[in-house]
């Protein structure tokens, strides 16, 4: 699985595409960074659960980490 660093890094990356897009009035591609970018929020969502959800396990189970 991704690491969260990841995820955020490609979304800092496509917002700054955005931002020159609009800056400069060349929308070419703006709907495709904006699909990525919901694809890596809900990837980094996923993984937030992931860890979430392990926590519990761990709590459940008395292991510390």
């Amino acid at each position: 699985m991704l690491d969260y660093s990841t995820i955020l890094m490609r979304i800092e990356k496509r917002i700054k595409s955005l931002e020159e897009k609009c800056l400069h009035k060349k929308y070419a591609g703006f709907s495709n960074d904006l699909a990525q970018i919901h694809s890596d929020l809900t990837l980094l969502g996923m993984w937030a659960m992931s860890q979430e959800a392990r926590d519990i396990f761990n709590d459940l189970m008395g292991v510390d980490e």
